[in-house]
């Protein structure tokens, strides 16, 4: 009777040492160092499109601006171009804040390049300069215009740049986040198990000791 019950109380032993392990999160563990880097390389691909067609279609609406000013020739039609662009940049959060690697290219359908320019950048801050050749300027927006104006974007979104690094924190801050939840509630199975196993090794005890005195 005496051995069967030390073998009981060894083995009780034995799984609250394991206690914990039994209901430590290893799939969710699992889970999370896989699926995360899957997800983040997933993310990329489609975000790229998602960014690239959202860019492209609001610079088109804005690229040219008025179109009266350049036919009456107040205006270069690259350098209003310029002006736009630089302008939708310097106020799009995701090019000030997140530091968006963004490239805007404009071509005729000759292939010639309007922008980006070789202007001061800072000049578009301030009014541009008037040219008086009026009619020589305006002929040549007019013929620009009519070479159908091509707008191109590049976004750069491969890993390491701001924005991947920004979306890869977020799904691992998500993955630990999930994680700790698991363990939590693994940790609070694995207190309440070990807790009734160790009054059942309680009383195995006293029944041992009252045993003894008996005998």
């Amino acid at each position: 009777m005496l051995s069967k019950i030390k073998s009981a109380v060894s083995r009780m032993v034995e799984k609250i040492i394991g206690a914990k392990m039994k209901f430590f999160p290893l799939k969710t563990a699992i889970f999370c160092l896989l699926f995360t880097p899957i997800l983040y390389i997933a993310t990329l691909s489609v975000y790229q499109k998602y960014v690239n067609n959202h860019y492209l279609q609001a610079i088109e609406n804005i690229f040219i601006g008025d179109t009266s000013i350049l036919l009456e020739g107040r205006v270069p039609i690259d350098e209003q171009i310029a002006k736009n662009i630089y302008t939708f940049l310097k106020t799009d959060w995701m090019v000030q804040y997140i530091g968006l690697d963004l490239k805007v290219f404009v071509t005729t359908h000759k292939g010639k390049l309007i922008y980006p320019t070789f202007i001061n950048a800072d000049a578009f801050a301030n009014s541009l300069p008037v040219n008086s050749d009026f009619e020589g300027i305006a002929k040549q927006n007019f013929e620009i215009l009519n070479d159908d104006l091509t707008v191109s974007v590049e976004i750069n979104l491969n890993h390491g740049s701001n924005l991947a690094n920004l979306i890869l924190l977020v799904y691992f801050s998500v993955a630990i986040l999930i994680f700790l939840i698991y363990y939590n509630v693994g940790s609070l199975k694995a207190s309440h198990d070990t807790k009734a196993k160790k009054a059942l090794i309680d009383n195995l005890q006293k029944e041992e000791q009252a045993h003894q005195l008996i005998l």
